[in-house]
């Protein structure tokens, strides 16, 4: 718990919207023909992957904190149906269908600032 605490500490929250999130797996059934890499071209990892709607895909790369999950990074992308929602990765279909649907917080972090002194 200390080091996301100090992960965290190393950022400030630019914008908190409210999101539907759902969860899925890295398997054929649920992705395209190709499971093993993401639409931002990394391979899903369990823990740290974040699927998002279209008309979040700005967000590619950013680092977020999920109400409810933690921290995440946006990787993947979701089918064009979605708007306003998120998809998180986890290791099996049980723990995905756990976690289920529902309406989360979504910070989007930006790394503070650091002062240089010259």
């Amino acid at each position: 718990m200390l080091s996301l605490i100090l992960i965290v500490a190393q950022f400030v929250s630019l914008d908190c919207i409210i999101v539907n999130a759902s969860a899925y797996t890295a398997c054929k059934e649920e992705c395209d023909a190709s499971p093993d890499t993401t639409a931002g071209m990394t391979t899903p990892t369990p823990g740290r992957t974040l699927g998002i709607s279209r008309d979040l895909w700005h967000l590619r790369g950013k680092l977020v904190y999920v109400q409810g999950v933690g921290l995440r990074r946006v990787e993947d992308k979701m089918a064009e149906r979605f708007q306003q929602s998120i998809d998180v990765l986890f290791a099996s279909k049980p723990e995905a269908m756990e976690y289920g649907r529902k309406d989360v917080k979504l910070w989007v972090l930006k790394r503070k600032e650091t002062k240089r002194h010259d």
